[in-house]
């Protein structure tokens, strides 16, 4: 049992590990989306005059824009976004949600899979769910950058049901005291 305890142990250091440097990789993602701030040329950070200088005025005309217009209708809702508006959507906003959906799902899910340790959960459980949510958070990335759909959700749901199952093996763990 203690061989068990061991490698669920390295497992889970070797996930939180993964997942570590794939949240590095994603805000590096994110930050090669978005325009730089104007204070970052000082450091050499930013990019060329002309760079940031469209960026800043897409921004500006388009809240101009929006700001000048009468609200929508629903049919105008319906109606497909221009071309700027998605390729708006996929630089900037498609990274945004992609770390925040890794900032909503990675901490806990990870507190879930260490305490399983913790409560004497079965180990063999735990560390299939741990592959199991590694997995499906580094796919759930991939499908969202690359716009996936339907194969985003069905990585995400297959994460979020290992956390479940985590969970009732935690509980199971804590109730019988050994596994």
């Amino acid at each position: 049992m203690a061989s068990s305890d061991e490698s669920t142990k390295a497992i889970l250091a070797f996930a939180t590990a993964i997942l570590f440097f794939k949240m590095v990789i994603t805000l590096a993602k994110q930050g090669a989306a978005a325009p730089r701030p104007p204070e970052d040329k000082a450091l050499g950070a930013a990019a060329d005059d002309e760079l940031q200088r469209l960026t800043e005025s897409d921004d500006e005309d388009a809240t101009d824009r929006e700001a000048q217009q009468p609200a929508r209708s629903r049919d105008d809702a319906d109606r497909p976004k221009t071309r700027r508006q998605r390729r708006r959507f996929n630089k900037k906003e498609r990274w945004r949600r992609i770390v925040m959906n890794d900032l909503e799902n990675i901490p806990i899910g990870l507190i879930i899979l260490w305490v399983n340790l913790i409560c004497d959960a079965n180990g063999v459980v735990t560390s299939v769910c741990t592959i199991l949510f590694v997995f499906c958070r580094i796919m759930h990335t991939v499908l969202y950058a690359y716009s996936l759909q339907p194969w985003r959700s069905v990585a995400y749901t297959t994460g979020i049901i290992a956390i479940v199952a985590a969970s009732i093996n935690l509980i199971i763990g804590a109730l019988n005291g050994n596994s």
